[in-house]
């Protein structure tokens, strides 16, 4: 499906722009915003200093979101992404949409860079 964008401009399957130049930054400037990490981690956990230590360098590129799953909060959120193991890290976009998830594991922070585009 192609949706219009402006009257010259089109993105493809995938919601992106296919030109290039200053549009195409402004998009790929708002989908930043619209981006989020969310890390699920708990207080005994051994691998998740070193999941929170990526959100920390992230922080500075788009938004990052800790929950602790021994909270009820925090559980909750880890519930409604089916996570039953720390560290998780999660990838939205829009709030909503879930774009690429780790179960149980830390990713490094290039594949984040990579699925986030930042």
């Amino acid at each position: 499906m192609i949706y219009p964008t402006r009257s010259h401009y089109w993105l493809d399957e995938n919601r992106t722009p296919k030109e290039k130049g200053n549009f195409c930054k402004l998009y790929l400037e708002k989908s930043k915003n619209l981006m989020k990490i969310k890390i699920f981690w708990q207080k005994n956990c051994p691998h998740c200093p070193e999941a929170k230590n990526i959100g920390k360098q992230l922080e500075k590129e788009v938004a990052v979101q800790y929950f602790d799953v021994d909270t009820v909060d925090g559980l909750a959120e880890a519930s409604y992404y089916d996570i039953a193991s720390t560290p998780s890290t999660v990838i939205v976009y829009n709030e909503d949409n879930e774009i690429k998830i780790w179960r149980g594991k830390t990713p490094r922070i290039e594949e984040i860079r990579k699925e986030t585009a930042i």
